[in-house]
């Protein structure tokens, strides 16, 4: 932060924080504090964010004419305010306190430049102590004009989150850059990492070579979800070296072999159930399969199995597909449900069996199959053909047990399935009557209630647009070709910067919850951008009632598109929250009659 500016510094300190989406609760955390501002009348020109595994921190900048004013009540209130309103998943309590946080608070820091601001929270004082790296155990005393410096410096402490997430790529670039190497790399596993440490180092570990001998797929699944480490290839083949992004400043050795020793256990164990599992495999019968219960009224694996069975071969013969190996790839869908691994791991279902089977040929579709049903779909007909089968009778099992979804209850993920359904669809150009597939679901489940199969139609039909009316459901069903429709929707998808001005759009509405009902008063429309939006919105408004009273979807949003560059320019001139209570309110309203329109006209939430 510049020296020439008054700095606030507000620095929460805590025990470990959970590392999971840290860097969202300081955006979240962020954004309430930017609301609550204008609220109080602090005006500031920029704040900025700072978030580790043990602190959340901000610096508010402010004109000096505003350090004046009655400025330490006011940031008092916005802290009471701002820490009443963030929500979290998980609140914990500590000592005999009524209070909650995500994380018992150790410490707090409330500065004006070097200043300290009398203030408590969570019974603890305002100081302008922080505490450096966990392993130095040290107090700093810092100041806000030099805080994200001196705590780096002195404190061996980054933390700005960014900088911190490109020193570990950085570090893991140089190593293999320097090496040759590739790395196996999972962004969200980047960002955990980043999480976890206040000052990155790298270290790197080894593990015997005896264990590349375990499929790559099930070392990578085993490994990058529970351990925090990056695995290396060298010409596409896995090595036995890993890097680890240290927290630890010394006693780099006793990481290095304390992780080696973590590792080589845990490849050790999962050698041992690899290594009996393919005895399993190789001695596979499909009737074995009977062991494994579901329901009594859906029954076992083995009639499940049976029932994707003859599923696959309904949608085989309506496609005309000619392949050999389609109906045997089927029998083998479900064979990892009996091997140990996978009952310990059940991420590596579907990873046995692709390294296992003789016939290269099943053992490719089931590997697709397995991509496919976790969501990554690639245009393969067989494997598509199988996963199709396989998700329309897991939808149709749970809706014949009365499971069926709601708006804040999925436990068995039967909206991800359907959304797979139709990216099937999409990638490999299914021509089928998807309704037809459904009754053959139930037949096969010896159900012929029509109901049921209207449901599941309607349910998936949702999924393709997230239509609301009955009417408009209808006319889906009237669709016989269900790539029809999907390409029609596709042909319109929306610009990726119109869905982000939308998004824009909720989160300030929602966040600003007043009376928006009220009609929009023409004379608070002062800014020309805002003027013309005006005029825009109701000249294709017209418009777009026509179309929806007629139920033309597409063109409805193909009208609504014409906006986009009146929004982009509108949040460009305009301030929304202005300091004029009556302004802001107005231009509040403006933006939910946009939100109204594409959710409730032109049911853009298929796009958002």
């Amino acid at each position: 932060m510049k020296n020439n500016k008054n700095n606030i510094l507000i620095e929460i300190g805590t025990e470990e924080l959970p590392y999971k989406n840290l860097h969202k609760l300081s955006e979240n955390f962020k954004d309430i504090i930017r609301n609550n501002a204008p609220k109080l009348n602090i005006n500031f020109s920029l704040i900025k964010n700072f978030i580790t595994s043990r602190r959340i921190a901000f610096i508010i900048e402010i004109n000096e004419d505003e350090k004046n004013i009655n400025i330490k009540e006011k940031l008092k209130s916005l802290i009471n305010n701002s820490l009443n309103e963030i929500k979290f998943n998980i609140k914990m309590r500590w000592h005999n306190y009524t209070t909650e946080f995500i994380r018992p608070v150790k410490w707090y820091i409330l500065l004006i430049d070097n200043k300290i601001i009398k203030h408590t929270i969570f019974n603890i004082k305002s100081k302008n102590i922080t505490l450096a790296h966990k392993t130095l155990k040290k107090e700093l005393k810092v100041n806000a004009n030099n805080y994200e410096t001196s705590l780096e410096k002195n404190g061996y402490v980054i933390c700005d989150y960014k900088k911190r997430k490109n020193l570990v790529l950085k570090l893991i670039k140089n190593y293999t850059k320097t090496n040759k190497l590739n790395i196996i790399l999972k962004r969200s596993s980047i960002n955990d990492v980043t999480n976890l440490v206040e000052y990155p180092s790298i270290i790197i570990c080894n593990f015997k070579k005896i264990f590349l001998k375990i499929p790559k797929e099930i070392i990578t699944t085993v490994l990058l979800k529970n351990h925090f480490c990056f695995l290396l290839t060298k010409k596409n083949k896995l090595i036995n070296k890993l890097i680890i992004i240290s927290d630890v400043i010394r006693k780099t050795k006793e990481i290095k072999i304390g992780y080696e020793y973590i590792i080589n256990t845990k490849l050790s164990e999962l050698n041992f159930l690899y290594e009996n599992d393919k005895k399993i495999i190789k001695k596979f019968n499909i009737y074995d399969l009977k062991k494994l219960t579901l329901n009594d009224k859906i029954g076992n694996i083995y009639e499940k199995t049976l029932r994707v069975k003859n599923l696959v071969k309904f949608i085989k013969n309506k496609l005309n597909i000619k392949s050999k190996n389609i109906l045997n790839a089927t029998k083998f869908i479900k064979i990892d449900m009996l091997t140990k691994i996978v009952t310990e791991i059940p991420e590596l279902n579907g990873l046995i069996y692709s390294s296992s089977l003789e016939n290269k040929y099943i053992r490719k579709h089931l590997y697709n199959y397995n991509r496919t049903i976790n969501n990554k779909v690639k245009k393969n007909i067989i494997s598509a053909i199988i996963s199709l089968a396989d998700m329309i009778d897991n939808i149709t099992s749970f809706f014949i047990l009365g499971k069926i979804p709601t708006s804040s209850k999925d436990p068995f993920n039967l909206k991800k399935d359907s959304k797979i359904i139709i990216k099937i669809i999409i990638k490999n150009k299914i021509n089928i009557n998807i309704k037809e597939v459904i009754e053959q679901a139930l037949f096969l489940h010896k159900n012929k209630n029509n109901i049921i199969a209207v449901k599941i139609t309607n349910f998936i039909a949702q999924k393709i647009t997230n239509i609301k009316t009955q009417q408009q459901i209808e006319n889906i069903l009237k669709i016989k070709n269900i790539q029809e429709l999907i390409e029609k929707i596709t042909r319109y998808r929306f610009k990726e910067n119109l869905t982000t001005l939308i998004k824009r759009i909720q989160r300030i509405t929602e966040k600003n919850k007043t009376n928006l009902q009220k009609k929009i008063n023409k004379k608070l429309l002062i800014k020309t951008q805002e003027k013309v939006l005006f005029i825009n919105i109701k000249k294709h408004l017209n418009i777009i009632n026509i179309l929806n009273k007629q139920n033309l979807f597409f063109e409805c949003a193909k009208t609504f598109l014409m906006i986009e560059k009146h929004i982009t320019s509108y949040f460009k001139d305009v301030l929304v929250l202005d300091k004029d209570i009556d302004i802001k309110h107005n231009r509040l309203k403006l933006l939910n009659i946009i939100k109204k329109i594409a959710f409730n006209k032109v049911n853009l939430n298929f796009f958002v």
